[in-house]
């Protein structure tokens, strides 16, 4: 297969933020949401986004180039078979996605340099605060954020058999979407959700709203400060250790730790990278040093970490999209 000439490569990654500031403001608009059913003009558009015309007609032009919207007519559009999660309701949007990135991920790389030379995070330097201090000052950022974060809930419930629980302890909840679909799917769980204030307010009204509260018990806290509960006979961090660097992550490990029954285990769901480290790896670890401020770990890092937090790995299971559930008992 011929190679796509190297200026040809360059340019396109120069121009890359323009697709996803078009992407962003598709999200920002709704305008898939708009036009999944019938076709819209421009007109009608523009009075239903309270955008100018002309410029929305400029930005529309492009995304038919990328195949995201289909010109009906001269001066209408409907959005593109294959497209459908782009539509804010849909049960696997992207638009939680989207937007945390236009808002937040965006900006963060803007700094990249700036990283290289402070070791910070982009997020520091562009916000003037560390990423997860960002979303709890603002409540949009974080709904999106842990929105975005829901995505794959389902194949780590086909991974890993939860009926040898009894009460789940998920520790940096969220809103709690994992721990519903844990409590629906297995109907004698009660979990306790774990998180700052702000993301358990969300947490709560969720859990009201799939009539799952008297399961349920929420305890505040910022577990590099507070203690966990000590109820559980398990624990779970879904997606939280790769958010810190080893300092952090073997703190939050040892709060763990200090906290769980000698019978209980902890569950890290995780993406764990090889020591030849792909291209698509090599990209997300840049992305926690550039906006978290964490890391992408090997198992070996993963198992010095735990080691350290008296913590042992009985088992690593792998899901269908890369990522893996290691649980680990108390050494």
């Amino acid at each position: 297969m011929p190679q796509t000439p190297a200026p040809v490569r360059i340019e396109t990654m120069v121009g890359g933020y323009v697709f996803s500031q078009l992407l962003y403001v598709v999200a920002k608009l709704k305008l898939a949401d708009l036009t999944c059913h019938a076709p819209q003009t421009v007109e009608e558009l523009a009075t239903a986004t309270d955008t100018n015309r002309d410029a929305l007609q400029r930005v529309m032009v492009p995304l038919v180039f990328l195949g995201v919207f289909q010109r009906v007519s001269l001066n209408a559009y409907q959005l593109a078979p294959g497209n459908e999660q782009l539509i804010s309701t849909h049960p696997h949007s992207l638009v939680p996605y989207i937007l945390i990135s236009g808002d937040v991920y965006y900006k963060s790389f803007s700094e990249l340099s700036s990283s290289l030379k402070t070791g910070r995070t982009g997020c520091e330097t562009a916000f003037g605060q560390p990423f997860f201090d960002l979303l709890q000052s603002n409540h949009d950022f974080s709904l999106h954020f842990h929105a975005s974060m829901s995505q794959n809930i389902a194949e780590t419930l086909d991974t890993y058999d939860f009926s040898s629980s009894h009460h789940i302890v998920d520790i940096g909840s969220g809103k709690g979407e994992i721990a519903s679909a844990i409590m629906q799917k297995y109907p004698h769980i009660h979990m306790t959700l774990f998180d700052l204030p702000s993301a358990l307010c969300d947490a709560k009204a969720y859990m009201q709203q799939q009539n799952l509260t008297e399961r349920c018990r929420f305890h505040e806290g910022d577990f590099f400060r507070d203690p966990l509960p000590g109820e559980g006979d398990t624990y779970l961090l879904s997606r939280i250790v790769h958010d810190w660097d080893d300092e952090h992550a073997l703190q939050i490990l040892q709060t763990c730790r200090q906290a769980m029954p000698q019978t209980s285990k902890l569950l890290l769901v995780e993406f764990v990278i090889d020591n030849q480290i792909s291209a698509r790896e090599a990209l997300e670890d840049l992305f926690m040093l550039v906006v978290t401020g964490g890391r992408e770990r090997t198992l070996e890092r993963f198992r010095e970490l735990l080691r350290q937090a008296s913590l042992h790995i009985s088992r690593v299971l792998s899901t269908k999209h890369r990522q893996c559930i290691i649980e680990t008992v108390p050494a």
